[in-house]
This record gives C-alpha cells, structure tokens and sequence, in this order.
C-alpha cells in the first residue's frame, strides 16, 4: 500500500492552482427541467450526432466536438433524475448561406448502425434552408430513426435533398414515432423516396399528425408524396395516421400521391393527397403498389390526375372541400394521434373550399397553432375569371381564400405594361376592377394571393379579357301622357323594353311616382290607384345594363281631383196627365260640376207617347196608354262615368167618362 504521505505534495498543488485559476460557471443545458437538451444553434444540432441516446454522455472519441457546442456543462447536462431523455429545439434554425462538408450539405443524424434512439422536440420551431446532396442511402435531417426514436413539432421549410435510395426531407427510414412534423421544398432521389420520409417500416413504426407539400422526384420507383415505402413483408403494421401530401410527385413507377409502395403490412387511416402524380406505369393517387389496409383514406383524382379506386378511393375537388366537420367521408376522422389520449380531434375543416388541415397542439403549449399553421391552407387562386368585358373596363373575380392575407394583381397588355409605373393594387375582396382600357385590346391579368412571411406562402392565377367599346341601353317607343283620377284604378299600362347591342341583361327602374302607383321593374307595368293629387310632371323609366350603363325615356303624369256631378237642390212635381191629352213640354232640371261633359238619361221606359230628348231636356208627347203613379230616375253621368240622379214620378189617368150636366129636359 502506499504511504499516505506521497499524495501531500499531490494535495498541495491542487490547492496552488484552485486559488490560482479562475472559477468557470456551469451550463444548465435543460432549463425547463423536462429531460431534453436544448439547442438553440446549427453548431448543437450537430453535435447530437455523437450522443444518438439522448443523454449527453457522448461516444468516446468525440468529446471535444461535442463540448465545443455544449461548453462547460453542468453534469448530466442540467437534467432531473434519471437523466436527459433527447434534445428539444428552442429557436428557429436557418441552413442559408452555411458551408457543409465541402458542398455535399448537411450528414444526416444517425444511420443503420447507430440509430436516432432518443426523443427529438421541435417544439413547432423551424428548420430552414436544409440541403443535402449526397450519394447513398438513409438520407435526410435523420438518416435513420431507430424503434426507440422519436422525433416530433418539427416543420423543415424550404429543403432541398438528393441522394439514392430511403431519401426523405425529414428522415431516410423511420422505425419509430414521428408525430405533428411537417416539409417543404423538394427532394430526389432513385428509389424509395418521399417528401417527409424515405421510408418507414416495423411494428413500431407510427406517423402522425404529419404533412409534406415538398415536390418528389424519383428517377427509378417508390416515390410518394409523404412517404416512398411503407411497411415491410414480415414485420407488423407500420401506421399512418391523419397526414396528407399536396406536393407534385414525379417519376418512374411505383410513384403515388401519398405513398409510393405500401406493403401488405402497412396501415394508412384518416390520410389524403391531392398532389399531381405523373411517370411510368403503376401510379396511384393514394399509394401506387402494395395491399395495405386503407380506413378512411382518399385522393383527389382531379388534381392528382389519378383515378384507379384500386389504390385508393377517389373523390372529387367538391367532396373533399365540401363537408365543414366531422361529417360525410370524414365522420370517422377524429382518431388518436399520439397512441395514449384517446381521440385527439386533430383536423381543421374551414369553409367549403377548403381541403382539411391539421390544428394540432403542435408547439406543445395547449394552443392549437403554430407559426406554420397557415402553410398547411396555402393561399389558391382558383376560378379566376373576366367576369365582366365591355365598357371598356374588366372586372375579374375569384374565390375567397382563407389564410391569404392580401390578394396583388398584376396585369399588361401583351407585352406593354398596361400600368407603366409596374403598380400593384392590394385588394380585400374578390373582385377587382380595371378601368378605363382600350376597346378590342386584350389585356393579361394575373391575380396573386400571398401570405407575408412564407416562401410558399402564395399562388396565383392568369386570365386575359379584351374590353368593348361602351354600349348603351336604347328606348325605340314612348308612351302618350298619362292624366289619372284621384282615387280611381288606372288601367295598367306596360312601359316599352329597352334594347342592349351586346344583348346585356337590362334591368329597369321608375322612380318618385304619385303615391298609390307601383311599377314592376320584372314585367314593366305601371299600375295602381292614385291617392294623391299631382301636377302634370315628368317621369323618367331608366334601363341599365350589366356594364352599369343607362339608357332612359321621360313621359307625363298628372294626377286630377275627381269632382261628382250634382243636381243641388233641383227637383221635379209629381206629373199627371190624361191619356190622349197632350202634355204641357217641359224641360227637366240640369245636373251642374262633374268632369268633362255631362250625359242625361231617363229611366224606366216612358209610357207610350211620350219622349225624353237627352241633349234638350224636354220632356214632351201625347200619353196613349194609361199608367199607374211610377218613379222615373233622371241620371246625369260625367266624363269619368259618375253620375248623379234626380227622381219624380209620373202619372196617366185614363179618358174620362161622358155625363149630363145638372140639367132637365121637359117630356113631350
């Protein structure tokens, strides 16, 4: 053993050079206390490819790269028992203008003999600009994730990967968790190649809650929008669970717009693509080869130019768009996302033009949001059209599109900028006017809807329209003055119809007539009962066409107090006469007032023998029959048909009998 006193002199120079040093202050690389290693630098995503567990005890040899992104660290990096667990990202992270080994880009964490076997936490933060151009295989952010990893919250924006074989944005081949994680940008490569992962196989193998809207490109097979192989011929299923794919696909075979090839031992449940899908035989709209279990999964085989029910089940633009919640062909669609909480109600359905996306907790702070969010439903500029040529002007619509924060357009005229100052006019609605053009010109218009802050934030359609000369609504005809009675219906009269060169639907109007009058704008008749007295005025029928354009015609009104006629105090004796006695004439009474001149008639009939003269009044004749004591009426009508009356009676006696005077005569 040896002598206690050979370590004095030991003891003493450490004590020299405590004192003589300064104190270095440890790092507390887990802050949070939640088991992961935070990374706030490109630098420390780098490291953690020498600690593959998650745990900061780094694999011998690489210490020193390791501690030169994580100095003076506490031990055990900072974590609460029983250790750190993974790494977690704690700023947006940005690949721009960064050198890589030489120009072949970014190495990806892990490979098949040293798999990602920790837990990776985006926390919603990005990665952007990602590139790789290599040769080889397991190629991604991730080259290799192993059944124990798990990578999640992650969006990697913008990336541009090329390899060869099991080639994905995010990882090369997963046999883990990836949940809530999403791409952008594009990525090529042989075989096996998809926009989120380049494949993901095994019985623990499980994404979810994941989107790419990256292009792929395969030169050979098995490239799918979000995954280019699923599963494997012997293991248990590997699981999809409420993900999608909007990206192009292109390629060789066994290219599909979800997933390239599906083993018979992959699962895809509550999924979609939309993405075009274009190469060799064996494409898909969903998946291309394979005999996966499909649940609730479906492809837009119109945008996807895909439509073999075979590979998925097709539906249109409108179907998928159309259903606003849990309802219809996504009734079942409210599944667990992460395996432990039960249904998760991971989708966001917008209004009916709008395909599904996801609202998952995906900065794990409770929200439903992330920075991200709004890639998920970028800006589409669909059904643009000229709805309106002529008047020398356009007017152009499209669609409302949720999440765009502004629409632009742009236009010219060939190749003549229509607006020299290169002007772009910010626009809230759907509907944008161009005045002002030059008749039988056709102008090209471009309608942009964008959302700040996103590269592919952003999409935009052309359309062209040639303006026409301005055209107006004409009058041929013209209706006579028109004088009502106050109080009285007036027959309905019918307005002319005006004519549109351009055969324009023309509409009408007739406005500030007397009250009690209506006009019908439909069938242009004027109708109705005046109930006030109006002077003689012009009335104006105005036509106006699509292009807002007028034409019109003016016509008079009035509107007259309507007066009765009246025979005021006037009457007349009872008359008595004797048949075959001529009557004294005598003119009857005269009505006075009433409108326009005045008409006489008397009634019943007249005994025979006498005679009423209706333009004189006189009443006249030689009775020839007797009659009893009847009421004659004496009518006095106006020119608006009304009438006053006077009533009296007359009376023929018969011819009186013979008699004697009081006289004698002596008999002989």
């Amino acid at each position: 053993m040896t002598p206690r006193y050979t370590y004095l002199p030991l003891l003493a120079a450490l004590l020299l050079l405590t004192v003589a040093s300064p104190v270095v202050a440890q790092t507390d690389y887990d802050t949070d206390d939640d088991r992961l290693i935070e990374i706030t630098t490109l630098a420390q995503l780098n490291a953690i490819r020498w600690d593959m567990d998650g745990n900061g005890a780094v694999v011998a040899g690489n210490q020193n790269n390791y501690t030169a992104a994580f100095p003076n660290a506490m031990s055990g990096m900072g974590c609460p028992s029983p250790g750190c667990n993974g790494y977690e990202l704690m700023a947006d992270l940005d690949f721009d203008g960064s050198s890589w080994d030489g120009g072949a880009g970014w190495a990806p964490l892990g490979s098949t003999s040293d798999r990602w076997r920790a837990r990776f936490n985006g926390n919603g933060r990005l990665i952007k600009n990602l590139f790789i151009n290599r040769s080889g295989v397991e190629i991604g952010l991730f080259g290799y994730i192993g059944s124990q990893g798990r990578v999640e919250f992650v969006g990697l924006t913008n990336a541009n990967v090329t390899a060869q074989y099991g080639v994905g944005i995010l990882a090369g081949t997963n046999e883990g968790t990836v949940m809530a994680s999403y791409t952008t940008g594009e990525v090529t490569g042989i075989a096996e190649i998809g926009g989120l992962l380049g494949i993901s196989i095994n019985s623990a193998s499980r994404v979810s809650a994941s989107y790419s809207t990256a292009t792929v490109t395969t030169t050979s097979a098995q490239g799918g929008g979000l995954i280019g192989r699923i599963g494997a011929s012997s293991a248990p299923p590997a699981r999809l669970i409420a993900s999608y794919a909007t990206g192009a696909v292109i390629g060789g075979e066994d290219v599909g717009g979800l997933v390239g090839t599906s083993n018979s031992n992959g699962r895809m449940s509550a999924s979609y693509a939309t993405g075009a899908v274009t190469g060799n035989p064996d494409l898909g709209g969903l998946f291309a080869d394979g005999t996966s279990v499909i649940i609730n999964s479906y492809y837009d085989r119109e945008t996807t130019g895909q439509s073999n029910t075979g590979r998925g089940d097709p539906k249109t633009t409108a179907e998928l768009q159309m259903p606003t919640g849990y309802t219809g062909i996504y009734q079942d669609w409210d599944v667990d996302i992460d395996g432990v909480t039960g249904n998760d109600d991971p989708w966001d359905f917008g209004g009916p033009r709008n395909y599904p996306v996801l609202r998952v907790d995906f900065n794990g702070d409770g929200t439903a949001t992330w920075e991200e969010f709004g890639i998920q439903r970028v800006p589409q500029v669909r059904d643009v059209s000229v709805t309106l040529v002529g008047e020398e002007r356009l007017v152009v619509s499209w669609p409302a599109t949720i999440h765009a924060e502004g629409y632009k357009v742009q236009w010219k005229s060939g190749d003549e900028d229509y607006d020299a100052a290169g002007r772009q006019v910010v626009l809230t609605g759907t509907t944008y006017t161009f005045e002002n053009l030059r008749a039988g010109t056709e102008y090209s218009i471009r309608v942009i809807a964008t959302r700040a802050g996103f590269d592919d934030g952003q999409a935009s359609a052309d359309v062209t329209g040639t303006p026409l000369a301005r055209t107006l609504p004409t009058f041929t005809d013209s209706p006579d003055p028109q004088r009502y009675r106050l109080g009285r219906a007036i027959e309905p009269l019918t307005l002319p119809e005006a004519t549109d060169e351009r055969g324009d639907k023309v509409t009408y109007s007739l406005p500030g007539l007397p009250n009690g009058l209506e006009f019908d704008a439909e069938t242009r008749i004027l109708s109705g009962t005046p109930s006030e007295v109006a002077e003689r005025a012009i009335y104006t029928l105005t036509a106006t066409d699509t292009d807002g354009n007028e034409g019109s015609l003016s016509f008079f009104i009035t509107v007259i107090a309507n007066t009765m006629p009246s025979f005021g105090d006037a009457s007349v004796a009872a008359q008595s006469h004797l048949r075959k006695s001529e009557i004294e004439a005598m003119m009857l009474p005269q009505a006075t007032g009433g409108d326009g001149t005045l008409t006489y008639a008397l009634s019943p009939e007249l005994p025979e023998g006498l005679r009423f003269d209706a333009e004189t009044l006189m009443l006249s004749g030689t009775p020839l029959e007797a009659m009893d004591e009847t009421t004659y009426t004496l009518t006095a009508t106006d020119g608006d048909g009304d009438e006053a009356t006077l009533m009296f009676t007359i009376e023929v006696m018969p011819d009186p009998m013979p008699i004697f005077a009081d006289t004698t005569t002596a008999l002989a």
